[in-house]
């Protein structure tokens, strides 16, 4: 009942999931002015992500950054059959330029491979939630390690992500 209340009646409060254990950009979430009416919710791994996303309404999902981009990949897809529109942050020990490519495809919002600067990343979740026309904006239509071709909405946002994910390849 409590979801079926949320979906009719969403609260006006932000919420973000974040999976995994990463205190020091849980802390810098909760001390970014823009961040401090957002509630931050922990879950330990991805069975419960999914429970907690089942009952409740999230507006982003931060995914542990121990697992593997292919293991969020498939963690976001299944999160989105149950949220679809659900914006994504991967943070992940190592992403390779063909992970990076999936995750463009997968139209995550944004991917971080270690180390982690918690300040981009908080800067990058203020965007995100602030964005209303985000999905699509980046269309892959081909690509290779070493060579992309994409459609891209002409919009600052749209352009910041694109130069983050080109950094982190």
């Amino acid at each position: 009942l409590r979801s079926i209340v949320e979906v009719l009646a969403p609260s006006a409060m932000k919420r973000i999931l974040m999976i995994g254990d990463e205190p020091g950009l849980k802390a810098r979430l909760a001390q970014t002015p823009q961040l401090r009416e957002c509630e931050i919710v922990s879950a330990s791994g991805s069975a419960e992500a999914l429970q907690r996303l089942r009952l409740r309404v999230f507006d982003l999902v931060i995914t542990d950054p121990r697992t593997s981009v292919e293991e969020d990949l498939a963690l976001l897809a299944e999160m989105r059959r149950i949220r679809p529109g659900l914006r994504t942050f991967v943070l992940a020990p190592e992403a390779t330029p063909e992970d990076i490519i999936a995750a463009l495809r997968q139209e995550v919002f944004a991917i971080f491979g270690a180390p982690f600067n918690y300040a981009e990343i908080a800067e990058m979740v203020v965007e995100a939630l602030e964005a209303s026309d985000w999905r699509h904006s980046i269309e892959v239509l081909s690509a290779r390690r070493d060579w992309i071709s994409m459609r891209v909405a002409c919009h600052q946002l749209t352009a910041d992500r694109l130069v983050h994910f080109m950094g982190e390849m």
